[in-house]
């Protein structure tokens, strides 16, 4: 009765390892290169300057955001670029657009 706990102990183990690990190790594709758009702002703080926004609408920064673009070929990676083009604020969802109104100046010229 002993022997047969562990080979069942086994055999539920060895499943769990066989048939999880294909799906543990797989990695999000994306079928379509990533779509980046330059904003001449930071709409949620100088600090972040790459950004997405979830199927909910909220933000993402940095590397998270980079992570879900990564898998999902709708979503676009928005990147701080300051001599982009003020009309790509209207991509941003519209609770945020509001603070997307106008392009910062651009950074100094370095001597």
């Amino acid at each position: 009765m002993r022997a047969s706990r562990v080979y069942l102990v086994v055999l539920l183990v060895l499943g769990l390892v066989v048939f999880s690990s294909p799906v543990l190790g797989q990695e999000c594709k994306r079928k379509t290169p990533i779509h980046y758009i330059g904003m001449c702002m930071h709409p949620h703080g100088p600090a972040h300057n790459e950004w997405t926004y979830d199927f909910s609408g909220n933000p993402l920064f940095g590397r998270a955001a980079r992570e879900l673009v990564a898998c999902h070929d709708v979503l676009p990676l928005f990147v701080y670029q300051p001599n982009a083009d003020l009309k790509s604020s209207q991509l941003i969802p519209k609770k945020f657009f509001h603070l997307a109104t106008a392009c910062e100046p651009p950074p100094p010229p370095k001597p």
